[in-house]
């Protein structure tokens, strides 16, 4: 029997090889994995310059993040590495805002 142009019998055949391309992408996934943050410590700085004309004190957020991860792409082992990023008290709050966005997305997930 033929239905819209496809053989029934290629019809039933379809669902038998789902779970090996499933399987198959679930490995290819798993091999490629982004890196994972382990811990993480901060500080603050204060910047300061001074000149005739004013004096400036500025304070930075110092972040350390310890990633842990195929952190280069290649197949190896498990690496760690310690990444800092300084952030302005701007760029700390716009930080802050999304990461509260992204928390009250995963809580709603989770309800679900």
């Amino acid at each position: 029997m033929v239905v819209s142009g496809v053989a029934v019998s290629t019809l039933r055949s379809l669902p038998s090889c789902f779970p090996l391309r499933q399987k198959q992408a679930n490995e290819k996934a798993s091999a490629i994995s982004l890196p994972k943050l382990v811990d993480f410590d901060w500080r603050v700085d204060v910047k300061t310059s001074s000149d005739a004309v004013a004096r400036m004190s500025v304070p930075t957020c110092i972040l350390n993040l310890q990633m842990e991860g195929n952190l280069e792409g290649r197949d190896s082992q498990t690496e760690w590495q310690s990444v800092n990023v300084e952030l302005s008290k701007e760029t700390l709050d716009t930080m802050l805002d999304g990461l509260s966005k992204i928390r009250e997305q995963l809580a709603s997930v989770a309800r679900r």
